[in-house]
């Protein structure tokens, strides 16, 4: 299914309490009742997740109400996604990265982890690999917010939602899309 995922600028970040994480979502009103399961926190949204996902385009398709949802219709929801180290998540097929500087497309198979550093063959900048310009097709972190039932640049966190993420975690939040 695809989804739209939120994640700390910061790969190294992680919830001190993954609790304390999913309360704030609620009370924001991204997320509202919960069905966890034994790795994956999974919520339905919540009352607010219209005003904190704004959906492009003059008609979106969204369920949001489990009860509403046809029968093989797909129901927005909300999964915390934790893990002990850095993760990288993509979709099926690795992403065209490119530099963040100059654009150029960046060779990655000599890269091993997220604090690797890449030095552009064609303008010679030196950064992380997770610095690199993954065009919104991955990420690399230790906490995704992931909100499944969103197609890639359907959808994008307002304003609102990433400044209170920015508010909980002291650092600021990307997102991109599987």
């Amino acid at each position: 299914m695809p989804s739209l995922l939120l994640h700390a600028d910061d790969p190294l970040w992680q919830a001190a309490d993954p609790d304390s994480l999913a309360s704030t979502l609620h009370q924001l009103g991204l997320i509202g009742p919960s069905s966890t399961s034994e790795h994956v926190a999974e919520f339905q949204a919540g009352e607010q997740f219209l005003r904190l996902v704004m959906f492009l385009g003059c008609s979106p398709q969204v369920v949001l109400d489990p009860e509403l949802a046809e029968q093989g219709q797909a129901v927005v929801h909300i999964r915390l996604l934790s893990y002990r180290e850095v993760t990288l998540l993509t979709g099926k097929s690795m992403p065209a990265v490119r530099c963040a500087k100059c654009r150029a497309a960046v060779d990655l198979s000599s890269a091993g982890s997220f604090a690797a550093r890449y030095r552009c063959q064609q303008c010679g900048n030196e950064s992380r690999v997770s610095d690199l310009d993954w065009r919104q097709s991955a990420g690399f972190g230790r906490c995704f917010i992931e909100v499944n039932g969103i197609y890639p640049h359907e959808a994008v966190p307002s304003d609102k939602l990433l400044n209170a993420l920015h508010a909980y975690s002291r650092c600021n939040w990307k997102y991109f899309y599987i």
